[in-house]
């Protein structure tokens, strides 16, 4: 099942990636794949989960790939966001799903950092899931209010060891890349931040 799988999504991306690229560059994308067993590949309706909230940038780069994925096969792709749990409702509902290519998930970071900060998890990332593609990359950034006095890290760093607990840092989740980079200064740094 997981080869059937991975090459249903990994003919997906393909698809998506030229329509997207014809789309830029103002042509047609025809792209010919091999068919799975069982005939042409979509021949009904595609699922893709969204792991988080609709609005985000996760949720913003799925629904850009579900339009090209629909126009290129003629098939709908419909968006489901089902956020929470830093992806794992989201991700638990795609591991659940029949291993046929028509449901798929996009994902982030976060997923592979969940197994190391949850002792139980509803499935087994490495087993449920046949990653596919890259298809985005993203950065956090450190930013301060204007009338907090740092411009630059080592200076904030100076400011909250000159004023333990007094400052705080946030993220957008527990368990995502921003909550363990805010982790990851405090520790390093030795920092008290309420």
């Amino acid at each position: 099942m997981e080869s059937s799988r991975r090459g249903c999504l990994r003919a997906a991306l393909a698809c998506a990636a030229s329509a997207s690229l014809g789309a830029a560059l103002g042509t047609a994308s025809p792209i010919a794949f091999a068919q799975p067993a069982g005939g042409a590949y979509p021949s009904k309706p595609l699922r893709m989960v969204i792991p988080y909230p609709a609005g985000g940038g996760t949720d913003i780069i799925g629904r850009i790939i579900a339009q090209q994925l629909s126009q290129a096969w003629g098939q709908p792709v419909v968006v489901e966001n089902r956020p929470g749990s830093s992806g794992i409702i989201g991700g638990d509902v795609v591991a659940k799903s029949p291993p046929d290519g028509y449901t798929l998930l996009l994902g982030i970071t976060a997923m592979i950092q969940a197994p190391a900060l949850y002792a139980r998890m509803p499935y087994d990332v490495l087993k449920d899931f046949a990653p596919v593609s890259q298809v985005a990359l993203s950065s956090d950034l450190f930013v301060v209010p204007r009338d907090v006095p740092a411009t630059t890290l080592q200076e904030f760093i100076a400011l909250v060891k000159a004023h333990p607990g007094k400052y705080s840092n946030g993220n957008y989740g527990n368990g995502t890349s921003s909550h363990m980079h805010g982790e990851l200064l405090r520790a390093r740094a030795g920092l008290d931040l309420a």
